[in-house]
């Protein structure tokens, strides 16, 4: 039995962020130095690929989505002050690529009645108030259960645009199909961290 990993799933969407390139200075960019400092400034540019997959764009405002994330991040290193500028771009995955996804994912999940396990926080709140009165919080619960290692490979390995030179990959996966309207039945992903003790 699968146990669903906490904040993996948030409502219908999986936030799968993959660095694609280390944040390290370029080497032809020299620093800024500001005259009126006597610490060196490195500026550098950084870019943020944000890609919608199976998303209305009729009903997406991408002001919306983008408003509130940081233009910029400044950083104290002991010779040098690192800013880094950030640019954001919003991209609408082609349906091609979702119908790949989906295909892959309705191969690399299982689904049935008691595929994953559902937290009782009501029972375990009470557990934690009353440690003499043991409470069963944990039941089996319906649903498909994605491979989510599985998923984040794929998505490295079929980009649907090429990833930016310096900065990350962020998908909004929307795939809300394969869960019933009243929630009885959901998808979810599941992750296999690797222990760095035993490997």
């Amino acid at each position: 039995m699968s146990t669903r990993v906490p904040g993996v799933l948030i409502l219908l969407f999986l936030l799968c962020i993959q660095p694609m390139a280390q944040a390290t200075p370029v080497p032809n960019a020299p620093p800024v130095v500001s005259p009126a400092l006597t610490t060196p400034t490195a500026i550098h540019h950084w870019s943020v690929d944000i890609i919608l997959v199976n998303f209305d764009e009729s009903i997406i405002d991408t002001n919306t989505l983008l408003a509130g994330l940081p233009l910029s991040r400044d950083y104290d290193a002991p010779n040098v002050d690192i800013h880094y500028d950030i640019e954001y771009r919003v991209i609408f995955a082609p349906s091609s690529f979702t119908a790949s996804l989906r295909q892959f994912m309705l191969e690399h999940s299982v689904s049935g009645l008691d595929i994953g396990t559902e937290l009782n926080v009501t029972a375990l709140e009470y557990q934690k108030a009353h440690p003499d009165e043991p409470q069963r919080i944990f039941y089996p619960r319906a649903g498909r259960c994605i491979d989510g290692n599985a998923v984040e490979e794929w998505l490295l390995d079929n980009p649907p645009v090429g990833p930016p030179a310096l900065g990350y990959v962020l998908y909004l996966l929307n795939f809300s199909e394969f869960d019933a309207s009243d929630h009885s039945f959901e998808h979810w992903y599941d992750y296999h961290p690797v222990d760095p003790d035993s490997g």
